[in-house]
């Protein structure tokens, strides 16, 4: 809820016309990354940038602590899509009790959830089932796509482990959503560490793609 959001000091770093990325560059080890939203702001060190053990960044998500709720450690991306393909990209390292969920929702406030994914026990789970499995403590990289266009709200996966070929799912879906029509602008493209027990989720390389010039950015 959006009383617990942190607002960071700067909009999404542009790495291009339609894409905008976390920066975990510019700021220092420890710190939050710029570009992107956290949450909670306390206690701090439970978002923070550090290295891996190949001595380059990662964004670590550091869960079990007393005191987070659920949904906490959080990133997201604010938007504004509404037409178009897009899509979002990120590389993560999950270790043995990892809980990571990715997910796009509108605008609603009970908001209506579109692609998600759950990354969990060495598996991707969608709608509760298992498709596939996954390694931990091994950087893998995934994609999550979809056109607006679509009149079925279907949506595709892909992923790889680093410099592996990569496996893809297509016809992904439909939208889970609660009113009478399929959400029509996505608003928030998140990630969330949703478990209870300890553990350390890394991500970097987080990107969203937006299908025009149509990525605003709100407080």
């Amino acid at each position: 809820s959006n009383e617990h959001l942190v607002t960071n000091p700067t909009p999404a770093v542009k790495l291009d016309d339609r894409r905008w990325m976390a920066d975990l560059t510019s700021p220092p080890l420890g710190g939050r990354p710029l570009g992107i939203k956290t949450s909670p702001q306390y206690p701090q060190d439970v978002i923070r940038i550090v290295l891996d053990s190949n001595g380059e960044r990662g964004l670590l998500l550091q869960d079990g602590v007393p005191g987070l709720v659920s949904y906490d450690p959080h990133i997201y991306f604010p938007v504004a899509v509404e037409s178009g393909r897009m899509a979002s990209t990120f590389s993560v390292l999950l270790d043995n009790q990892s809980e990571l969920v990715h997910e796009w929702r509108d605008a609603a406030s009970s908001y209506n959830v579109g692609p998600k994914i759950t990354l969990t026990n060495g598996a991707i789970i969608i709608d509760a089932n298992t498709i596939s499995k996954i390694p931990t403590h091994k950087w893998i990289d995934i994609m999550v796509e979809q056109d607006l266009a679509s009149q079925d709200g279907l949506w595709s996966l892909k992923w790889r482990i680093h410099d592996s070929p990569e496996a893809r799912w297509n016809q992904l879906g439909p939208f889970r959503f609660k009113g009478p029509k399929k959400p029509t602008r996505w608003r928030w493209i998140g990630w969330y560490s949703n478990g209870d027990l300890p553990s350390e989720t890394l991500l970097k390389n987080i990107v969203f793609t937006s299908p025009k010039q149509l990525v605003t950015h709100r407080s």
